[in-house]
């Protein structure tokens, strides 16, 4: 209950999945979703809802830009 995820998902009023994705960019990499990134996962949130949300944490822990310093 306590955590980033959980705000995003319990924020009053309710963000929208296109906020929310761009929220989830800029924590995990610091910057927002290019076009081509951003599609998949507002779709993965529209159908997903909090597994949707868990889904693209990990999806972003795995891009290349959170795992190496360049």
């Amino acid at each position: 209950e306590k955590g980033r995820l959980h705000d995003l998902l319990t924020h009053t009023p309710r963000l929208s999945n296109d906020e929310i994705t761009d929220e989830m960019f800029l924590a995990f990499l610091g910057r927002f979703p290019r076009p081509s990134e951003k599609m998949p996962a507002v779709a993965a949130l529209d159908k997903g809802g909090a597994q949707g949300l868990e889904d693209l944490a990990w999806g972003l822990i795995n891009m290349p830009q959170f795992l190496l310093n360049y």
